[in-house]
């Protein structure tokens, strides 16, 4: 079953990295596509969300940047949650969505795995 998760009053980003087959992807650049769903995981707990929880999400390409919905959050016991997260560089500029790398593609984009996530009441 399928809960739903508030993070009114949290205001905050916190750093996450990709998760690629099961493996941790940690300050590399790797490629992704436009509406490719991906994962992530974090090192620290967020409210009722423990450390290693992986967050799912679909990718999304904007003007020299990738956007990230993220909408479901599956804990390391098995319990799983809707949740509305956006992503956020870790450091370039804090402005949502990642930077493009140069060499990225409008069909593939190379950016770094090291992120934040934010949560947000509705995406834009």
């Amino acid at each position: 079953m399928t809960q739903v998760l508030g993070f009114q009053g949290f205001g905050g980003r916190i750093g996450a990295v990709f998760l690629i087959d099961g493996r941790l992807v940690i300050s590399e650049r790797i490629p992704v596509r436009p509406g490719q769903v991906v994962t992530l995981t974090m090192g620290k707990s967020l409210r009722k969300l423990p450390a290693r929880t992986v967050y799912v999400g679909q990718l999304l390409f904007g003007e020299g940047r990738v956007y990230g919905r993220f909408t479901q959050a599956r804990t390391p016991d098995g319990q799983t949650y809707s949740v509305c997260f956006d992503l956020y560089d870790s450091s370039i500029d804090g402005q949502r969505g990642v930077v493009m790398k140069p060499g990225s593609t409008p069909d593939a984009a190379i950016i770094f795995s090291s992120v934040k996530l934010s949560p947000v009441e509705r995406f834009e």
